[in-house]
This record gives structure tokens, sequence and C-alpha cells, in this order.
């Protein structure tokens, strides 16, 4: 745990086989093994150690979490939702078990949209749900797509899970969905939460 901690991730996944190699059922050795190879995205690594570990101790929150997010990683979302469902993360659990097996739908080969801002945040125009076109800005850090309540509404888009931001002062409400399509220029994505 100290090589962990200290970053040294390969010396570390190498002390917990060795755990394993002595303690086949040692739950902690099995999770951090997973959750090292996870943090290089060796999935299938990753995949084994956590579900040895889940398979020791079905309530291991982390390692629940964990997997679940090596899952997601890998767009396998039906298999994400139980897991996030059993680390406590019901609405990631909704909105994986919404999409299914086939997200990111792709069609088209080229999308060519006018930038129509650069500064502070590039800014395009988009289409929701094959609705007429919407100001777009980015943010590269962000994994889903994001929007203003009467804009989702104008999109006919319905929230499948709902979580309260109590960090936030005041409270906030995020809701989650699966929105149905998405074009820009000529590129249309599908299913995409």
């Amino acid at each position: 745990d100290a090589l962990f901690r200290a970053g040294k991730f390969e010396q570390a996944g190498l002390a917990y086989e060795a755990i394993l190699e002595q303690d086949a059922e040692n739950v902690h050795a099995a999770r951090q093994r997973g959750y090292v190879a996870l943090l290089s995205n060796n999935f299938p690594d990753a995949e084994r150690y956590l579900t040895t570990a889940i398979e020791l101790a079905p309530d291991d929150t982390d390692a629940n979490r964990l997997l679940a997010d090596c899952y997601t990683r890998q767009d396998k979302f039906s298999l994400a939702a139980p897991r996030w469902r059993a680390a406590g993360e019901d609405a990631y659990a909704a909105v994986f078990e919404t999409i299914g097996d086939e997200p990111y739908q792709i069609e088209g080969d080229i999308g060519r949209p006018p930038w129509l801002q650069m500064d502070t945040s590039p800014l395009v125009e988009v289409s929701l749900n094959g609705g007429p076109p919407q100001n777009f800005a980015f943010y590269t850090n962000v994994a889903s797509v994001g929007m203003s309540a009467a804009v989702a509404r104008e999109a006919g888009l319905t929230a499948v899970a709902e979580v309260t931001l109590d960090y936030l002062d005041p409270p906030q409400t995020m809701y989650y969905g699966v929105l149905d399509s998405f074009r820009l220029g000529g590129i249309e994505v599908r299913n995409i939460p």
C-alpha cells in the first residue's frame, strides 16, 4: 500500500500479485491489483482481479465501483450497470441500463461545422434529436453532454435518474438521460448519455 500511495504503481502491482500468490483470497490485494491495472487502462487484468475481489466479497463497494468504471471506460454499459448499483450509484446504473450495449452509434464520415466562437470556449451549432440548430460549447475534460432543462424539454429528453449535488450552495439537482441523436455537421452520433 505504501508503494501504491507513493505512485509506484508497477511495483505495487507486483507486490499485490506476490500477496495473492501466498493468499489467493486476499480481497484487498485483489482489489488493489485490479485498481493498478485500471490506472494503466489494462482492462483485461483489471476485470480479472476486480472480479476476483467481488467474488470474494460481493458487497465490496470499492471493488464494485472500480469494476463499474472499468466497464464504463470500455462502453460495456450493460455490464457496468449492476456494478454501479452494487457500489450505491443508482443514478449511473439507471443511465447505463437505458443505454444498453450499442452506445455512440456513429453515422457519417466528416463533420465540419463553422466555429461560431473560439474564445473563451469553442462554440458550434448542433442538432439534438433532429431538432433545430442549437449553440453548443464543449470542454474536453467533460465526459457527458450537459444542457439546460429548457433545451432538454425542447429536444424531447426525459430524465432516467437524478442526483442532488449537496456540496453546492445551494444544493443543485442534476438529471441524467440518454440522447437519441446528436448531429454535428455531417456526423450524427446516436444513443449518448
